[in-house]
């Protein structure tokens, strides 16, 4: 019940919010709901460790957003090949993964993109003194624009954490065809999504979807990339299994003899 008190509370706030704001997507909606509860002064998870408290309990909250976003970092970054890669995040938010990438990569390789400034400039406040003028990131907001100039540096590997559970249904297909469009033959573009037997909405603001939709929708994309699935973790939805599950779209040539390595289970 509480869920679907939380889904029908955001319906009724999204439509009031879409009113306001024609013709603007459901990410631009998030962002706006959680920059606005911050500037109030209530807490969220997506500053992490940048926003200070006093309970202990916070600061045990704060210290495991930072290793989880590590830990991503550790994750993804396995699949870079040496030499000078670029690395662009698509939903950058504050840098919980983005700060990582940052301190590892040579000056300029990383590429933060979001829907709005206001949380990657908090991100980019918080990181130790004298990194962002050493190591120099460039952090934008998406638009047409600004995707074409990103395709056109060729990045190596373009990956999402928590964008995609946040994409209701009728604009999955369009986000799907914006980081496709970022790599090129030789670029890798991983994300995590919440996968479910069928497509279903968890909570107010998140959905789950299928590996069949997520298949379908991007080997048209990209037709030389072969798909790896690996779940993260798991948990049970009203009697329903939820995967959190990262889909790694790899260049044909860079997998073992041109084929996917895919989780245990196959695709449905």
């Amino acid at each position: 019940m509480a869920r679907t008190a939380s889904i029908m509370a955001v319906e009724l706030q999204h439509r009031r919010w879409t009113r306001r704001n024609p013709n603007r997507s459901f990410s631009a909606f998030y962002s706006d709901v959680i920059r606005d509860k911050i500037v109030a002064g209530n807490a969220h998870r997506i500053l992490g460790d940048r926003q200070r408290f006093e309970s202990r309990s916070s600061a045990i909250r704060d210290r495991l957003i930072y290793h989880r976003g590590r830990a991503h970092f550790l994750r993804l970054s396995s699949r870079l090949r040496g030499g000078s890669p670029h690395v662009v995040e698509f939903g950058c938010g504050s840098l919980r993964v983005g700060r990582h990438f940052i301190g590892a990569l040579p000056p300029g390789a990383y590429t933060g993109l979001d829907v709005t400034d206001y949380f990657y400039r908090v991100g980019l406040d918080a990181l130790p003194e004298g990194l962002e003028e050493d190591k120099r990131p460039s952090c934008m907001v998406i638009s047409d624009e600004v995707l074409r100039r990103v395709r056109d540096t060729s990045p190596d590997l373009v990956f999402a954490v928590a964008v995609i559970k946040h994409v209701p249904p009728a604009e999955l297909a369009s986000v799907l065809v914006q980081l496709a469009g970022l790599i090129g033959a030789n670029g890798q573009l991983v994300f995590v999504f919440e996968e479910a037997s069928r497509t279903m909405r968890v909570d107010g603001k998140s959905w789950a979807y299928t590996r069949r939709t997520m298949v379908d929708k991007l080997e048209r994309l990209l037709p030389g990339h072969v798909a790896e699935f690996e779940v993260l973790d798991s948990w049970s939805f009203w009697g329903r299994s939820i995967q959190r599950t990262e889909l790694a779209l790899v260049p044909r040539s860079l997998t073992t003899s041109g084929m996917a390595r895919e989780a245990a289970a196959g695709l449905p």
